[in-house]
């Protein structure tokens, strides 16, 4: 009986850390790294387009600055649908309250962006670069920051998942060989007692005749 309750104890010790795997591997894939991936997908997106930003106020061709426009909306059309990826996939409230943080920045970017554009297609170059140098750039530090700090978030939590999933194998490993050789002293006691028992049968059977 003693046997099979360490074996009972054993087998549970192995299906928690199972469970408690599956768990934190469910995490580590579907917010940690997903989260990751689209956060830094977002911030190149945004890299770029600002970058072509840049080379449409600066550009004198017409339309040299048409062609970097038609670039410039690819890249803010990926940036819209990357962020809504990474919301869709948000899970804890530190991870909402760092993506709000990034959507007031993305806004507040976005809304000097378009009049820096706009005053690009009314051929107002001159107004368009004293906007782009006076309001854009520092908006677009602002809200690329917001951006680092999605990375880094998940990075972060990406790290502690996988501490957590090292310490949960441990634990688990502990309790493990603890059971191991409980189950082993329990064998041993068993086999000692049932052999004690055969002995004391045939003496008693000797003794008989």
């Amino acid at each position: 009986g003693l046997v099979l309750l360490a074996m009972g104890v054993l087998g549970g010790i192995a299906l928690a850390l199972l469970a408690t795997l599956r768990g934190l591997a469910g995490e580590l894939i579907e917010h940690s790294l997903s989260g990751m991936y689209h956060a830094a997908t977002v911030r190149a997106n945004t890299v770029g387009a600002a970058s072509l930003l840049r080379n449409l106020v600066l550009d004198d061709d017409k339309a040299q600055r048409q062609a970097i426009l038609v670039d410039i909306r690819k890249g803010i059309d990926a940036v819209t649908a990357a962020r809504a990826e990474y919301e869709n996939a948000v899970a804890s409230d530190e991870d909402r309250r760092v993506f709000r943080e990034s959507t007031d920045a993305h806004a507040a970017f976005s809304k000097v962006r378009d009049k820096v554009i706009s005053l690009v297609d009314e051929d107002k170059l001159a107004e368009a670069r004293t906007l782009y140098n006076e309001s854009a750039v520092p908006a677009f530090q602002t809200y690329l920051t917001t951006v680092n700090a999605l990375v880094d978030y998940n990075k972060r939590r990406g790290d502690e998942v996988g501490e957590e999933i090292v310490e949960a194998i441990s634990t688990a490993s502990g309790g493990i060989w603890v059971s191991f050789i409980v189950l082993l002293l329990l064998g041993v006691v068993n086999a000692l007692l049932i052999g004690r028992s055969v002995v004391q049968a045939v003496l008693q059977q000797r003794a008989h005749r």
